[in-house]
């Protein structure tokens, strides 16, 4: 070699980093993306604050919560207080709980969300979540996390998590813990 050094992997780390901030920053979308612990990760935060007409229950037969009945969605986002896309998605009543006080089985459903952020960039994420039976919600304060299972745009092939946590407010704080290739 010529006196040149290859890029190390924590350089190609930051470039990665970097693009992704850019694509936050892009005219169709702000907010912030942050360094992970590990730095081979990317953490991406983004709230749905409560909305009415955001979402559509599918009550099966029989009347009242059983399986297969759907919850639709299609929120608005934010990062930063600042407009930041949507989340499209169905959850689907698969578990129905059964017993009383601590030892009750919650009601889970299986879901499939898609995090819009603009024309080019999204994060699809699966996977279930619990709540107490016959709510539409989970629990103030109780996460819940899902895979991420791929993506498009700036978040092409991400893997990692969702973590999602109901906040007192009623709005949502999503968390991404994201490993782009």
């Amino acid at each position: 070699m010529s006196g040149k050094q290859m890029p190390t992997k924590q350089t190609l780390l930051l470039v990665v980093a970097a693009l992704a901030l850019a694509a936050c920053n892009s005219a169709d979308r702000a907010g912030t993306v942050q360094d992970g612990v590990k730095g081979a990760t990317t953490t991406l935060v983004v709230t749905f604050l409560p909305t009415p007409g955001v979402s559509k229950v599918v009550d099966l037969d029989p009347p009242g919560p059983s399986l297969g009945d759907r919850l639709e969605l299609t929120v608005p986002l934010t990062m930063d207080g600042k407009p930041a896309g949507e989340m499209t998605g169905v959850l689907v009543t698969t578990r129905l709980g059964k017993g009383t006080g601590a030892s009750a089985v919650k009601e889970e459903r299986t879901g499939v969300m898609t995090f819009r952020f603009n024309d080019n960039d999204s994060i699809a994420v699966n996977g279930t979540s619990r709540v107490k039976p016959g709510k539409q919600e989970p629990e103030v304060g109780d996460p819940q996390v899902r895979t991420v299972v791929g993506g498009t745009g700036a978040y092409l092939d991400a893997e990692g998590s969702l973590r999602t946590v109901r906040n007192a407010d009623d709005s949502y704080t999503y968390t991404f813990t994201l490993r782009l290739p």
